[in-house]
């Protein structure tokens, strides 16, 4: 729908667009480099996140996975608490 207001050839702001940047999920052998945590850790993390970037950097490092699990997943208003729901 946005692209279609937004970028349309009828849309006003037709052709003021510069660049577009995809980012696409992260490989799992990467997300070690962003959290401290154990292999089985990691598989959990990627099986929360599926590599989305923005996903794993809500993820603290200084927190242990059962703790940024409580914090960033399962509190109400926190961005991961209704992501699933707002993707579906």
């Amino acid at each position: 729908m946005m692209e279609d207001y937004t970028l349309d050839y009828r849309a006003p702001l037709y052709g003021r667009r510069t660049a577009q940047l995809q980012l696409q999920p992260l490989k799992f052998e990467y997300i070690g480099e962003f959290l401290p945590y154990s292999m089985e850790e990691l598989v959990k993390v990627y099986g929360i996140t599926d590599g989305i970037p923005l996903y794993i950097l809500k993820f603290d490092p200084r927190l242990n996975f059962e703790d940024n699990l409580k914090e960033n997943v399962f509190r109400v208003g926190k961005f991961l608490y209704q992501e699933a729901e707002i993707l579906l």
